[in-house]
């Protein structure tokens, strides 16, 4: 039973290891963004070019409403929503929903965002309530964010900055007709890569890791027993053995091909080796304790 239910769970983790790798052998397809190309229906595309949008995003504390894929609002120290001289006063994230990139429509998600440098807003946006100007200045602050600091007790800093208009980024996601929906990232070239190098050592992090307890949970098992000399529960323990890994290379055989059933026997057979060697050695111990 032991082994049975470690079976089932075994292949359920190989699945979602399997499904894992074989991320990595379908590329995006980099196609070109002012052709919309029906071969590419329901495929992984990346595009990079300009993205616009002709939403209006806002924020009414400080009279901003312009044309922008996001405008940010933040205040430090953080604070709770308050009332700052009539007006709420708390951090503040816009998106543009609706944008296109050539020929695409993109449809991003109300929790999605857009990755790349910011751009400080500019101060003539600004349109400061008549009742603030005596009590605030702008600092020099960050390159990418325009600064408000409020004479306030502690001194709080209002940074505004905005991902504008017409910026050159980098799409990725499933093509459907004229759109890109879902979008699966939606950033500048440095951070794609970047995202790309964290994502693939986070992935095979998980697989490695999933394959050394799996791989090592019969030899353990199987060692305790010749350990413990628990021939009752070690009689049939080789068989319940082939048995689970017999099911793991059918799990990797079904969900992704020959090449993953060779590439996860390989690593199994060698941790299988190492633990039994490891057993072998505490067992030549206690042999020469009782012989003693």
């Amino acid at each position: 039973m032991i082994f049975l239910g470690v079976s089932v769970l075994a292949a359920l983790v190989n699945r979602g290891n399997v499904l894992l790798l074989k991320k990595y052998a379908e590329p995006y397809l980099e196609v070109q963004a002012d052709w919309v190309n029906p071969d590419h229906e329901g495929k992984r595309v990346q595009i990079k070019a300009r993205a616009y949008t002709e939403d209006w995003l806002e924020l009414p504390t400080l009279g901003v409403r312009c044309q922008a894929l996001r405008l940010d609002m933040q205040v430090t120290p953080r604070i709770a929503t308050r009332v700052y001289m009539g007006l709420p006063l708390s951090d503040v994230t816009t998106r543009a929903r609706h944008v296109r990139m050539g020929a695409f429509n993109l449809e991003i998600p109300s929790d999605g965002g857009f990755y790349a440098e910011y751009a400080p807003l500019p101060l003539a946006e600004i349109k400061l309530p008549e009742r603030w100007r005596a009590h605030c200045r702008v600092d020099a602050g960050l390159p990418d964010e325009l600064a408000l600091v409020l004479a306030d007790e502690p001194p709080r800093r209002v940074s505004c900055s905005m991902i504008e208009n017409g910026r050159e980024l980098v799409v990725r996601g499933i093509q459907r007709g004229q759109r890109i929906a879902p979008v699966h990232i939606l950033a500048n070239e440095a951070l794609v890569r970047l995202f790309d190098r964290q994502e693939l050592e986070d992935d095979w992090s998980s697989v490695v890791i999933g394959q050394l307890v799996l791989w090592g949970i019969p030899a353990l098992l199987l060692g305790a027993f010749r350990l413990l000399r628990w021939e009752k529960a070690g009689k049939h323990a080789a068989l319940a053995i082939w048995m689970m890994l017999a099911l793991d290379a059918a799990t990797f055989l079904c969900c992704g091909g020959w090449a993953y059933v060779a590439w996860a026997g390989g690593a199994g057979a060698v941790l299988v080796f190492f633990i039994w060697r490891i057993v072998r050695i505490i067992r030549s111990f206690s042999v020469d304790a009782e012989a003693r």
